[in-house]
């Protein structure tokens, strides 16, 4: 019912002749499109997925604002990441930074354990906890492939 609505507004834009709106689209997953939306595309380009230098550095790009270990090989992360878009190099640093999380947590509920202490999370600054949160490792690159 969405794609009907959304086709029957766009075939009004194309009757009017005083509209001045351009229509543009872009998808990693053009054989998933419909056919409709196809046909009212007057144009189409291709655009590669990137290469081995250019994933390198995107990975760069997308981590240089989270603390890293210095283990991270970034040339032999973007060789094994062949076929990635950087949208799908973007969900890998972020699956990746959701295991040191993860590991702060267990960490953080051993220690509680050991201690039989419960702290109050509100105690806690965002600053402190900025701290506790280990760098993303190439381990944690490697378990997120």
């Amino acid at each position: 019912m969405m794609k009907t609505q959304f086709m029957s507004l766009w075939d009004g834009l194309i009757t009017d002749p005083t509209c001045t709106v351009i229509i543009m689209g872009a998808t990693n997953r053009p054989q998933d499109l419909d056919k409709a939306i196809q046909r009212r595309m007057p144009a189409t380009f291709h655009v590669p997925m990137p290469s081995e230098a250019q994933r390198e550095r995107i990975l760069q790009l997308i981590l240089q604002s989270e603390p890293t270990a210095p283990d991270i090989e970034y040339k032999r992360l973007a060789a094994a990441t062949e076929g990635f878009s950087g949208s799908d190099l973007h969900e890998l640093c972020r699956q990746a930074a959701v295991y040191r999380v993860r590991d702060l947590a267990r960490d953080e509920l051993a220690r509680e354990a050991e201690t039989k202490e419960c702290k109050s999370s509100t105690s806690d600054s965002d600053e402190e906890y900025v701290d506790a949160v280990r760098p993303i490792t190439m381990e944690d690159l490697r378990l997120a492939l």
